[in-house]
């Protein structure tokens, strides 16, 4: 049992949906963030327990989760923590925003690779250093003992107004 409000846990079939939060107040021009023992505690029991159970495992955070994928003024203070813990527990997938443009990592766990990804804002219609409003669809599904990931990822398009596909792709733990 975990008392905190974080991580929370949302099954959908066969998906567990993981949200950890980050949030922490900074000072002016920071936007780092933390998880603290707490979370990544009770994160690793949760990996452990939902993949016994058979779930497919999506983490979602703010941040980008592992070290050296955002500038020390925006990056999680405890990223190197979490690396260790997916290692550890392993994960079907982790989605992460904060860096505001379309990334795709992976780790290698005990239990398979975990793959990372990042998203750009959902809202942004016009910049000069991130890409515009985005986001990704994600299908999920076991095959032959492995879960297979379909991606596709959308983005709007200034010229038509209009939100088009940009790509798919597949990725399989």
């Amino acid at each position: 049992q975990i008392a905190a409000p974080f991580p929370y846990v949302r099954l959908r079939r066969n998906v567990a949906l993981i949200g950890l939060s980050t949030a922490v107040p900074q000072p002016l021009h920071r936007a780092a963030g933390i998880l603290g023992r707490t979370q990544l505690d009770s994160l690793s029991y949760l990996l452990s327990d939902l993949r016994e159970r058979g779930y497919a495992r999506v983490l979602m955070i703010h941040h980008p989760p592992l070290p050296g994928l955002a500038s020390p003024r925006k990056a999680l203070f405890d990223a190197g923590q979490l690396r260790d813990v997916l290692e550890a527990q392993g994960a079907e997938l982790v989605l992460h925003g904060h860096n505001h443009e379309h990334m795709l990592n992976t780790l290698n766990s005990r239990f398979g690779t975990v793959h990372v990804l990042g998203v750009p804002s959902a809202s942004l219609v016009e910049s000069e250093h991130h890409p515009v409003a985005g986001w990704n669809l994600y299908r999920i599904q076991r095959q032959a003992g492995k879960w297979q990931i379909e991606v596709t990822i959308r983005s709007f398009d200034p010229a038509s107004r209009q939100v088009s596909r940009l790509t798919d792709f597949a990725l399989s733990s």
